[in-house]
């Protein structure tokens, strides 16, 4: 992979999509459960909108560091799962690496987001 440069906006939902794991998407927002990552969730953690968390995930998808599937729930619902891609998780060890060599990028980069417990 090239070198990519990304935002300061897909770089932080590509931390918390690692720190949670994974997020999900089960149509509405009345579907969603507590403990799990949802574009709601999202949108307030990272202070943008709904649309623009999915329109990030999307993006973060079709340039490969995102993985996403259509997995059933326990309960039988439909749902679909975003998680880090092998290529997603390289790209944030690098991020890792270049911050112990140079420091943490300033401004409106999000250096850490914190999970909230529900």
């Amino acid at each position: 992979m090239a070198e990519l440069k990304l935002g300061a906006d897909l770089i932080a939902l590509l931390k918390l999509i690692n720190e949670w794991g994974a997020t999900i998407c089960a149509g509405t927002c009345e579907h969603a459960r507590p403990g799990e990552l949802h574009c709601q969730r999202i949108s307030n953690l990272l202070r943008i909108s709904a649309s623009g968390a999915k329109s990030r995930l999307r993006e973060l998808v079709q340039i490969g560091l995102l993985h996403w599937e259509r997995v059933e729930r326990e309960d039988g619902k439909v749902i679909g799962k975003w998680t880090l891609s092998p290529e997603g998780l390289k790209y944030l060890k690098g991020l890792r690496n270049e911050e112990q060599c140079f420091g943490t990028v300033q401004g409106n980069q999000l250096s850490s987001i914190q999970r909230e417990e529900v």
